[in-house]
């Protein structure tokens, strides 16, 4: 229903002719704002929003030429309700800021009125708003899916690696375990007794990795080291592993983090990665060795400029409390630790091997829109991925342009997949090749 906005001509107390204040604006957090030229007597704005969902909107309006503070008032016709944030004047001119939370029902049609009284002379203005479900176009920026640089849309990953499988690793795991993390271990394969594999096979069993550290520590930069040496050295540790905690580890770690050419491409042919930054990663991934004077302050520092970069955090280090070479002390562990655990709303922090896989993963796919309706939109991650990462769950992003009041997912079977609506999107785990579907659902379903 439009509402004239008036510039004709009044008179105050005394009979002196004054100005009308005169709403110039009002713009509503929606596809189409709403904007009032000065030559115009009314006008009416169509625009549209989501059941529920409250939208940030302002209010520009000129007064008069001995301005006093504003009256204002805002209100509608559909029972939903307004939140003030703020009213700015400089000089002659000003804007109200506000919150409006449309009502849950839809589809349905609301006039928001919005009157300045200034000098007991006032203006009003009309905003007519139909409140429905956004549809998959207007709720979804379509060309702009991906697959997040790192799971639930972090900013930034972190993974904690401790080399030669010292005796302080298993105190070391229960540091890691008492904040909700999991931490890698590279293990020489060929001196762990026999009857401490039932230890290692039980870190894995609560999910830490056991790692590859080579079967004897030697270093596979030496060029006299045959290929079958090197071979033996690093796939022989490998079989070693597997057999003895029943799981085949993926990655390595080479002596001494020294690699050749050669060494590197054997290591590759039996692992997805290596900690040795390159080796497949060429960026993005950096190693912050400790030693045993290395303070939290340092650890936390690392952690800050991997979060301000979107960068990969790893940690190489070996034992704590005097086990193990340059080892590190507990505390110095614990502080840290602390710290990252408390960044979890933007730093993910998980096993050298589960990054690599996602890194690798995500890499080897891209999503490609299947089918679009009004209301649903399926895609698929799509491309050649290695066989080997088929079981790696990557997060799509799906950008939210106007929010719906709510949207499940499900995937080919029809069962219903977790979701997560984050700050300017919706994200949603699936596997490489799947094929999931968004459905946004009428308000209060």
């Amino acid at each position: 229903m439009p509402l004239a906005v008036s510039c004709a001509a009044a008179r105050d107390t005394a009979g002196a002719e004054v100005a009308r204040p005169r709403v110039t604006a009002v713009q509503i957090g929606a596809p189409a704002p709403c904007t009032v030229e000065t030559e115009e007597s009314s006008a009416t704005c169509w625009s549209k929003v989501t059941p529920g969902v409250p939208v940030s909107g302002s209010l520009s309006f000129e007064l008069l030429a001995s301005p006093q503070r504003p009256g204002i008032e805002l209100f509608d016709d559909c029972g939903g309700s307004f939140q003030s944030n703020g009213t700015l004047i400089d000089g002659n001119a000003g804007r109200a800021d506000f919150e409006w939370t449309p009502p849950k029902r839809s589809p349905t049609v609301c006039a928001l009125t919005a009157i300045v009284a200034n000098h007991d002379v006032a203006s009003q203005f009309t905003v007519v708003i139909r409140v429905d479900e956004p549809t998959v176009s207007e709720a979804f920026d379509l060309g702009a899916l991906r697959v997040a640089e790192y799971r639930w849309g972090k900013r930034a990953a972190a993974s904690y690696t401790f080399d030669d499988g010292c005796a302080s690793s298993f105190q070391i795991a229960d540091i890691f375990e008492s904040v909700g993390f999991r931490a890698t271990f590279f293990i020489i394969a060929g001196w762990v007794l026999d009857a401490n594999w039932p230890r290692w096979k039980g870190l894995a069993d609560r999910g830490h990795e056991i790692g590859n550290h080579s079967l004897t520590h030697l270093d596979l930069a030496s060029p006299d080291l045959t290929d079958d040496q090197l071979t033996m050295q690093i796939d022989g540790a490998q079989q070693r592993i597997e057999r003895n905690i029943g799981e085949r580890p993926t990655t390595f770690a080479f002596p001494g983090n020294s690699a050749s050419p050669r060494s590197a491409a054997i290591a590759l042919r039996s692992h997805l990665a290596t900690r040795n930054p390159g080796l497949p990663f060429g960026s993005g991934f950096g190693v912050f060795h400790l030693n045993s004077r290395t303070t939290s302050d340092a650890l936390n520092a690392g952690l800050e400029d991997a979060l301000a970069a979107g960068s990969w955090f790893v940690v190489a280090g070996h034992g704590i409390d005097g086990n193990g070479w340059e080892p590190l002390s507990s505390e110095v562990l614990v502080t840290h630790l602390t710290t990252a655990a408390s960044l979890s709303s933007a730093l993910w922090v998980d096993t050298f091997r589960n990054v690599a896989r996602y890194r690798l993963a995500r890499e080897q796919v891209q999503p490609i829109i299947i089918a679009a309706s009004q209301q649903t939109l399926r895609v698929r991650l799509d491309g050649n991925p290695d066989a080997s990462l088929l079981a790696v769950p990557l997060t799509l992003e799906v950008p939210i342009v106007q929010p719906p009041a709510a949207v499940r997912a499900h995937d080919a079977s029809g069962a219903e997949v977790p979701i997560v609506v984050a700050p300017g999107a919706i994200l949603v785990e699936v596997l490489p090749l799947q094929e999931i579907e968004l459905e946004i659902l009428p308000s209060g379903a």
